[in-house]
């Protein structure tokens, strides 16, 4: 149910307009499937309709996992994990009370990273004290996630000793600028910087970077 209500969700983020408490009896939603039935024709609904089914399914979930305690970096579902997705469902629902009750109740258990090296290591070890769930990837598994090729392209090039990067989006200065290297503590681990490892090269009509 946890897992339903989720895929929902980010479904009706993706093809429903934003929740308006004072439109969604009148905004289309999503199809809400309760049963497997690939030949199923179902109508959209409304988006009140929609959140009406999530909300349902998140009370079950709260219900059979409310004897579960949580932890950091949890690999299985937990009762904060159900209490995190409440927040975020209230808050794309405009209950703004009931968001910041839910999400505060958390604040204790799972701090926010305050070091370069606490948020180098959620990002290189897969390890944080503010993780609530984190689906655990082994390799039998590693299949069914999404690659993120399409984010770096990069291939390592055995003659040079160098990774060639193509990345297909590469962040202009103005992101850049809006982090202070000096205070903001992502800066070094979201974008890191070596002008003297970098050198633009024309490759095959491509511009790529190259590190070495």
């Amino acid at each position: 149910h946890f897992m339903r209500a989720y895929t929902m969700h980010q479904i009706a983020l993706r093809f429903c307009n934003d929740y308006e408490p004072s439109k969604a009896k009148t905004q289309l939603g999503v199809p809400c499937p309760k049963e497997y039935n690939p030949d199923a024709q179902l109508n959209r609904g409304t988006l009140e309709d929609t959140y009406k089914f999530i909300l349902a399914d998140i009370a079950i979930a709260e219900q059979g996992l409310k004897d579960v305690a949580g932890s950091a970096d949890a690999i299985y579902l937990t009762a904060d994990a159900v209490t995190a997705f409440k927040a975020q469902v209230a808050l794309q629902m405009h209950d703004y009370e009931n968001a910041s009750e839910y999400a505060s109740s958390l604040y204790a258990d799972y701090p926010l990273s305050t070091t370069s090296e606490e948020i180098e290591k959620m990002w290189r070890e897969d390890s944080s004290s503010e993780v609530i769930f984190q689906p655990e990837v082994v390799s039998t598994t590693l299949g069914t996630v999404g690659s993120m090729s399409d984010y770096y392209a990069g291939s390592w090039n055995a003659s040079l000793g160098a990774f060639l990067c193509q990345p297909a989006y590469v962040l202009t200065q103005t992101p850049v600028s809006l982090y202070d290297p000096a205070k903001d503590i992502r800066y070094g681990n979201y974008l890191p910087y070596r002008s003297s490892l970098c050198k633009r090269i024309l490759l095959q009509d491509k511009v790529q970077i190259l590190l070495v």
